[in-house]
This record gives structure tokens, C-alpha cells and sequence, in this order.
């Protein structure tokens, strides 16, 4: 993926999370994905959100970009928001 896109998708997740509500919350780092509450994981997704956007404008940081759109995607498909084959077409270029 391009940094564009990242950012693209990434502004997608930030839309959808904000027009529900959600408020950007990280998770304690000592909870397991699965400990979480589906209120909690959209919070660490919108969170997420923040830095995917910074570290993809960032070649230094593209890596860890692509690690924050990871796990964003990770946290939309736990709470049933996304399957995984819309997940992969949202990677997609257009």
C-alpha cells in the first residue's frame, strides 16, 4: 500500500468510528484483545487511527504505519463491523 492509501482507508475507520461516537482511547497495555469490550476495541481502533495517519506521511515510519492499519482492521473484524474479505478490498487499490 501507498502512504495515500493508508491514509485513505485509515480517514475511512476515522469517519465511520467518529459518526458513532466513539472517543479515542487506548487500551491498558497489559489486556489482551480478547479481555476487551466491543466499546473498548472501536476506542483503540479510533485511537489507532491518530498515529496510522501521522506515520504514514512519515517514510521513516511507514512500517509502523502499516502495523497500526493492522491492527485497526483487527479491532473493526473482532466487534463484527467488517468481514475479512471487506477488509482486504478496502486494501486494494482503486
Amino acid at each position: 500500500m501507498t502512504p495515500e492509501k493508508i491514509f485513505a482507508v485509515v480517514s475511512r475507520y476515522e469517519t465511520e468510528l467518529s459518526q458513532l461516537g466513539v472517543v479515542p482511547t487506548r487500551i491498558d497495555t497489559s489486556r489482551t484483545f480478547g479481555d476487551c469490550t466491543h466499546v473498548e476495541l472501536l476506542a483503540h481502533a479510533a485511537y489507532l487511527c491518530i498515529g496510522a495517519k501521522e506515520f504514514a506521511s512519515r517514510p521513516e515510519k511507514f512500517g509502523k504505519a502499516n502495523r497500526h492499519l493492522t491492527a485497526i482492521q483487527m479491532c473493526l473484524s473482532f466487534v463484527g463491523m467488517y468481514t475479512l474479505d471487506d477488509l482486504m478490498s478496502h486494501n486494494r487499490p482503486t
